[in-house]
């Protein structure tokens, strides 16, 4: 947009260089591109985007304003309609409206008695440096006026309107045709709207006239348009088009319906001194909803607080003066009205921003943040889930992630039913149409990919699972912690997933989390009742594995598995368990079903486990306990003996406990070994024993008792055969 000075100064006395005042539009309003000086001239060139948001600012006159406010000048408006006769009938014309939404004002004026001619040289002059190409007095008038006022106006030649006389502000009708005014003929549609006679339409509203009612040099009568229109449809008729003018320009952006008629009565002035034209109707106005000012509530005091200046009120109520802004004073509340043409101005900040905008951005001096700044709440949930996710990654299993929407097909691969899932309304595809309740199907759909490429491998994945409850009951979210174990070969059964544990003896007992003042007591005597098949039988160990040195980092004790009646899918019938801990379900662990791995092509043994987060979160002590190193020495003594390959350790380690030995600190399992010479179905096993006390070094002697209780319980419990050392 083209911005001639000496017409800015008609309106406003500038009292800096163009230059200065270039920069200052630059910085407050947008950039003034370029600046040329033609014909003695001064031109300033603004590109039409940096306006998008004033389409007051589409104007000289906006542009005016703007140059009063920022350099504290006053601005002049012209004088409008002294001179008007607004009464005049001597022809007739009717007008009427279809769509009030579409087209909010519609003013419209008979000028007849016009004599056509060139336009005077100033108006000539100032419409070319423009960029508009002078075409006579009737038509440089609205044009000369859409840019001083940013009104779009529009002349129909009266005596080639269909003899009702009547103009109709309607849609296109289907298929409808019109011939504009560049000699197109445009194609329609029901959505455009029209300015039509009571035969044929006449113009596309808000964008360009029919060349039926085109102005000529035999043209004595005209109907004045200026209207308001709404400008979405404005641009969607102008897209669809390919139709792009000065007008629709202005009129896509918005603009004030409150100008419509100051404009008219601006161009009746204009032809009846340079076109000896005078009216010849009444002014017909259309406006069923007047536009109303809005008024916002403004605080003064978040001017220091939002924009970190110290102003006084004012200085803030001068720029609000300089803006056209009214002011309500209410203590300390201001109540803003905000004239008809300020669009951009809604809410409070857009109050501030205009402070800033006037005073100068410039003028800002930055500073930092008056308030302490305070490290973030840590969230105790996601810095669980990383501890989980390390502890696993240090233990060598890999890290997935996968989609929350899963496939029907998915689900009866694995041999569970989807009806429980979730289903989406608008899911991206068929294979995506599910919300998973459970992060298993996933993982073993991962663990068939990467199987064709790795002949052993490990993979875990935290994620949520969605849980469908009661109808209008949102669904319920758990994190979940899924692994599951691959291997093509028989895995080692022992290290590195089974380092010799030392189990801290205590009489006390209670409590979830393991330290050295307890012992558990419950560990895995259940798992008697679980018959393994060979080829399953490592890498569910190694599961388990995984699963007990996770809970010692966790500073859990060790869980109890319990299996149930029916097997729980995907896992193999009779080679599956709950995870239990202080009596609440954490979790369950088993062997892949058969019949799954070969619907997934499966060839290797695959074991499962699933932990339910925030539950293993809630029974997790948080910070280990720790207690001083031991003043004196402990006294280490080996001991191994032969049992029935049946006996668990477990319950062997519980009886010891049971003894409640007062120098016993701890006890290390470190060796069980298997082998024929042994006898049938026999086990060698090896502890070793700490005692220590806090008040002296013990002696072999002084530990003899405790150690001869020891193997007395071993053989009389579990005929236990005590090996020589």
């Amino acid at each position: 947009m083209k911005i001639l000075l000496s017409w800015i100064q008609d309106f406003v006395e500038i009292k800096t260089s163009s230059e200065k005042l270039a920069e200052r539009l630059s910085v407050s309003l947008a950039e003034v591109e370029r600046t040329e000086k033609i014909e003695d001239e001064i031109l300033f060139e603004i590109e039409n985007k940096a306006l998008t948001h004033r389409p007051d600012c589409f104007s000289l006159i906006g542009i005016a304003r703007e140059i009063a406010a920022i350099t504290d000048s006053k601005f002049k408006p012209p004088p409008i309609g002294k001179d008007v006769d607004q009464n005049a009938v001597s022809l007739p014309l009717k007008i009427e409206v279809v769509n009030s939404d579409l087209c909010p004002r519609y003013t419209a004026v008979v000028i007849t008695n016009l004599k056509i001619g060139p336009s005077p040289t100033d108006i000539q002059k100032r419409l070319r440096l423009s960029g508009i190409r002078p075409l006579g007095n009737l038509v440089d008038i609205t044009n000369y006026i859409m840019l001083e006022w940013g009104q779009p106006l529009h002349a129909f030649d009266y005596d080639k309107l269909s003899d009702e006389k009547k103009i109709i502000v309607r849609t296109a009708l289907p298929r409808e045709k019109i011939n504009t005014l560049d000699g197109v003929e445009r194609q329609l549609d029901p959505k455009m709207l029209l300015i039509a006679d009571s035969v044929k339409p006449i113009g596309i509203a808000g964008i360009m006239g029919g060349s039926n009612t085109e102005i000529s040099k035999t043209t004595k009568t005209i109907v004045l348009e200026s209207a308001n229109f709404n400008h979405f449809n404005n641009r969607y008729t102008s897209l669809h088009l390919g139709l792009r003018t000065e007008a629709s320009t202005r009129f896509e952006k918005g603009q004030d319906p409150e100008k419509t008629l100051t404009a008219l009565l601006k161009a009746i002035e204009m032809y009846r001194h340079y076109a000896c034209g005078k009216p010849a109707s009444e002014i017909f106005d259309f406006y069923p909803k007047p536009e109303k000012q809005k008024t916002i509530i403004f605080c003064p005091q978040k001017v220091s607080e939002k924009l970190g200046i110290n102003l006084v009120f004012g200085k803030i109520e001068k720029i609000f003066n300089s803006l056209n802004l009214q002011i309500t004073k209410d203590a300390e509340i201001w109540k803003i009205t905000i004239p008809t043409y300020r669009r951009d101005l809604t809410i409070e900040a857009d109050l501030l921003e205009e402070i800033a905008r006037i005073y100068g951005y410039d003028q800002i001096k930055p500073s930092l943040p008056p308030r302490t700044l305070k490290p973030p709440k840590q969230n105790a949930e996601t810095i669980f889930e990383r501890k989980i996710k390390n502890i696993l990654l240090r233990l060598s299993l890999s890290e997935i992630y996968t989609y929350s929407f899963v496939d029907p097909k998915l689900w009866k691969k694995c041999l569970m039913k989807s009806d429980a899932l979730l289903k989406l309304k608008n899911p991206l595809s068929p294979e995506l149409s599910l919300v998973r309740n459970n992060l298993l199907p996933a993982l073993v759909d991962k663990i068939a990919l990467n199987s064709k490429y790795f002949a052993e491998f490990s993979l875990f994945e935290v994620g949520k699972a969605i849980n469908h409850q009661a109808k209008n009951i949102l669904p319920l979210e758990v994190k979940e912690v899924a692994g599951g174990i691959y291997s093509q070969n028989e895995l080692p059964l022992l290290a590195p997933w089974y380092p010799p544990r030392r189990i801290p003896v205590s009489p006390s007992g209670g409590g979830g989390a393991a330290s050295s003042k307890s012992f558990d007591s419950s560990t895995s005597a259940s798992w008697r009742t679980v018959v393994f098949s060979n080829d399953y039988k490592n890498s569910f160990l190694k599961a388990k594995g995984i699963l007990s040195a996770l809970f010692t980092e966790l500073g859990l004790r060790e869980p109890t598995y319990t299996t149930g009646d029916k097997p729980k899918a995907p896992f193999m019938t009779g080679e599956w368990s709950f995870i239990r801990m202080r009596g609440q379900e954490i979790g369950v662990l088993g062997n892949l079903d058969k019949k799954v791995a070969a619907n997934f092509c499966l060839n290797g043994n695959v074991s499962l486990f699933k932990l339910d987060l925030k539950t293993l979160q809630r029974l997790s002590p948080g910070k280990k306990p720790y207690l001083p190193l031991p003043k004196y020495p402990f006294l280490n003594y080996d001991l191994s003996f032969i049992i029935d390959s049946e006996i668990l350790i477990d319950e062997i380690l519980v009886k010891i406990k049971g003894l409640n030995l007062k120098t016993l600190k701890s006890i290390d399992v470190f060796d069980v070994f298997i082998n024929p010479k042994l006898g049938k179905n026999k086990k060698s096993v090896a502890l070793r024993f700490a005692f220590g006390s806090d008040k002296k070094t013990l002696t072999g002697k002084e530990v003899e008792p405790q150690i001869g209780s020891i193997k007395k319980i071993l053989a009389n419990s579990f005929s236990a055969l005590i090996r020589s050392r």
